[in-house]
């Protein structure tokens, strides 16, 4: 190619350029850099090799690169420090190509935003799935369980009946049910179909449990139930199993221990723990009322002692002190006058551990019950005084008052005798009480 064809391609090429950039219809094409690079370092080659022995248009054409700005050198070490770097890693194959041009470029994130949002919908989408399929499975499994022992029976006989005969007794089975029996009340789940349960008139309704093998203690595998029930401390459904399997003395010393935690809190609403306690105690007491128990009495005497004491605090804690006042007296179990004070603290010793660490608290709502019925008697305006002497409506407040005092030197001496350690701020509250009366 010589000189004169150069040129006029040159200028072929500049005309090309104006009529282009003239016209808004058509968008302007550059090259890129990686193109750039592949012409230059082309040329670059060439020229180095002399120009003696490249043709005269290339070396024309390096010539007019240059005098056009670019140095063919200076590029081509660029080239080779870029192509030295890293290649791309799976991590940025989605950066959008910077070759592209403008509307490439948002047409590119736009398309990478979506595939994004499909992306994160498909990922939830999947996880939730498996989570609602893994809670019914877990259901379905529960059920089963229930349905396998229940359907346990005699059948087994067609096996090798000598050898059954010999083999010890449906134990495994026992394993199984109270296995069963524990994952079910892990669960918070009903057990009462396979084990049964007690009406209100004392009758016991059997559960599925009565098809299994005759052989099996039934009674027996409901208690070991109710054991491992306590030492995991499933305490309310200890109970509960303890009852069903008429073991009403176990029964009665978890539901000491549980009522004894909750005996002077303030009732709330069905659902606290105090109240639900409360009424599975109730529905015991009842029923062991009317029907009987074989309980040990000093166990079942705590135990009825524990409910009239939350009758106690429900009344004080609802701020009807008369009532209060009038349970606790019937309940004689803290002195209120003179004559009880030795015999009393006599019997502290002789009180169970649930009652005793009640005793404190005891003492400091029949306290407070008296400072409220001192603080109305003193504000009580007594009528004129009658033209011979004093009314009788004033000298019965001040016996009142007396009797109140009375009752908190009492109390307070009781506290000081008591072979107990109570806490330093019940004593300290018991004592300031007291000043106030006195």
């Amino acid at each position: 190619m010589d000189a004169g064809t150069l040129d006029d391609l040159v200028n072929q090429a500049e005309k090309l350029t104006a009529e282009i950039a003239a016209n808004t219809r058509f968008p302007r094409v550059e090259r890129n850099l990686k193109q750039l690079a592949e012409a230059g370092q082309q040329l670059w080659s060439r020229t180095t090799q002399g120009a003696a022995a490249q043709p005269t248009s290339d070396v024309k054409a390096s010539i007019i690169l240059g005098g056009k700005g670019y140095d063919l050198q200076k590029v081509s070490q660029k080239l080779d420090a870029l192509s030295t770097k890293k290649p791309a890693t799976a991590e940025t194959t989605r950066v959008p190509d910077v070759s592209l041009d403008i509307q490439s470029f948002l047409k590119n994130e736009r398309e990478m935003a979506i595939l994004s949002v499909i992306d994160e919908v498909k990922k939830s989408t999947i996880e939730r799935i498996d989570q609602l399929y893994w809670e019914n499975m877990e259901k379905e499994w529960a059920e089963e369980k229930v349905a396998i022992l229940s359907d346990l029976s005699l059948d087994t006989s067609a096996l090798d009946t000598s050898i059954h005969s010999q083999a010890e007794p449906s134990a495994p089975k026992q394993k199984d049910i109270i296995n069963t029996v524990i994952q079910l009340v892990r669960e918070g789940k009903s057990y009462e179909t396979l084990l049964g349960s007690i009406s209100c008139d004392g009758c016991r309704i059997p559960g599925n449990i009565k098809n299994l093998n005759p052989s099996l203690n039934i009674d027996e595998t409901i208690k070991l139930a109710a054991l491992e029930c306590e030492k995991q401390a499933f305490l309310e459904d200890a109970v509960r199993l303890f009852d069903l399997c008429g073991e009403h003395t176990k029964a009665l010393e978890v539901m000491n221990k549980l009522l004894s935690g909750v005996v002077s809190e303030k009732p709330q609403s069905e659902l606290s723990q105090r109240d639900k306690l409360e009424g599975l105690a109730l529905r015991l007491a009842e029923r062991y009322s009317l029907h009987g128990h074989n309980a040990n009495k000093g166990v079942a005497a705590t135990f009825f002692l524990l409910l009239d004491l939350m009758t106690f605090f429900s009344y004080y804690h609802r701020q009807s002190f008369y009532d209060a006042l009038d349970t606790i007296e019937k309940l004689n179990i803290i002195p209120l006058s003179v004559s009880q004070m030795e015999s009393k603290v006599s019997e502290f010793n002789r009180l169970s551990h649930e009652i005793q660490r009640n005793i404190p608290d005891i003492l400091v709502a029949t306290m407070n019950i008296l400072y409220a019925q001192y603080k109305e008697t003193k504000s009580t305006t007594p009528p004129t005084v009658a033209k011979f002497g004093m009314s009788p409506e004033l000298g019965n407040r001040e016996q009142r008052l007396t009797d109140i005092r009375a009752k908190s030197k009492i109390l307070t001496t009781y506290a000081g005798m008591l072979p107990y350690r109570m806490p330093r701020e019940t004593n300290a509250k018991i004592i300031q009480l007291d000043v106030l009366m006195n």
